[in-house]
C-alpha cells in the first residue's frame, strides 16, 4: 500500500508539472506572464525579505513583498511590466542597481533565490546580490560569470575563505532560469531550476558590516553589475534544504 501511494503521489506530481508546462507554453504564445505568486507557508520561516517587483517604484523606492517595510532604492534600474511573474527589474550592466534600505542580520547561514534572465555581453556583468563590508574589504556576493559559471563569495570575518566558482551544466544566457545559493558554516550549494548544480566545501559567513545590493557587487577583481532582468528575489537567514528549494522552484515556475 505504501509503494502504491508513493506511485500515485509521483504520478500526481508529474501531472501537475505537465499542466504547468502547458500553461507556460500558452503564456509564451500570448506573450503574457504568470501573475502574482505566494510562497508556501513552510518557506516563509526565516525569510528576511522578498521582492516580487510586481508594483512599480514610488519615488525611486521599490517595495518589498515580505515584510512590507523593507524597500530598496532604485538607482538607474528600469521597472518592466512583464517579468517572469508580473513585474521585474531590468539592469543595464553599467550603473544600475537596487540598494537595500535596511541591513541584513548577521548569520552563518544564508539562502538567496532569484529568477534571472541573463543577457550580459561582458562576462563579468552577472552580479545578482551582494552584501559587502566596506570597512574590511571582505564581501559577500552571488552572481554569474558568463552563462555557465556561478561565482560565490563570503569571506567576511577571520577564517572565512569562500571565494569560488561553480560550473553549471547548461548555458543560462537568454532564457529565464531559477538560481539559488545556500550557505552554511562549512559548504555552499548552487541550485539551477530546482536541482543542485554544484557545491564548494568551504565555510563562509555574512557576519559584520552590511550594505546590501541587487544587481551590483564585487567579484574580487572589481565592481560589477548585472545585465538582464531579475525577478522574485528572496533572502533567508538559513540554508534551505534541497526539498525546500525544489518546492520553491515548483511554486514559482
Amino acid at each position: 500500500a505504501t509503494i502504491l501511494n508513493e506511485e500515485i503521489e509521483s504520478l500526481n506530481l508529474e501531472i501537475e508539472k505537465q499542466k504547468e508546462l502547458i500553461e507556460d507554453l500558452e503564456l509564451k504564445a500570448t506573450g503574457k506572464t504568470r501573475g502574482q505568486l505566494d510562497f508556501p507557508e513552510v518557506l516563509k520561516k526565516d525569510l528576511v525579505v522578498r521582492y516580487d517587483f510586481d508594483t512599480p517604484p514610488d519615488q525611486n523606492l521599490i517595495s518589498s513583498k515580505i515584510p512590507d517595510d523593507f524597500p530598496a532604492l532604485v538607482e538607474f534600474a528600469e521597472w518592466i511590466e512583464s517579468g517572469k511573474h508580473g513585474g521585474a527589474m531590468r539592469f543595464n550592466g553599467v550603473d544600475s542597481q537596487l540598494r537595500l534600505s535596511k541591513t541584513l542580520p548577521d548569520s552563518d547561514e544564508l539562502t538567496v533565490s532569484a529568477w534571472v534572465l541573463y543577457e550580459a555581453k561582458i562576462e563579468s556583468n552577472g552580479a545578482i546580490f551582494s552584501d559587502f563590508d566596506g570597512r574590511s574589504g571582505n564581501d559577500l556576493m552571488f552572481g554569474l560569470v558568463g552563462g555557465e559559471t556561478v561565482f560565490v563569495r563570503a569571506d567576511k570575518g577571520k577564517g572565512y575563505n569562500l571565494f569560488d566558482s561553480i560550473a553549471l551544466e547548461e548555458n543560462v544566457v537568454g532564457q529565464w532560469h531559477h538560481l539559488v545559493w545556500t550557505l552554511d558554516s562549512s559548504r555552499s550549494n548552487i541550485y539551477l531550476n530546482g536541482r543542485r548544480a554544484g557545491s564548494v566545501p568551504k565555510k563562509g559567513s555574512n557576519n559584520g558590516y552590511h550594505n546590501g545590493f541587487i544587481g551590483f557587487g564585487n567579484n574580487g577583481k572589481g565592481w560589477v553589475h548585472f545585465e538582464g532582468v531579475i525577478d522574485e528575489l528572496a533572502i533567508w537567514s538559513t540554508d534551505l534544504s534541497a526539498s525546500d528549494i525544489e518546492r520553491l522552484y515548483q511554486a514559482t515556475r
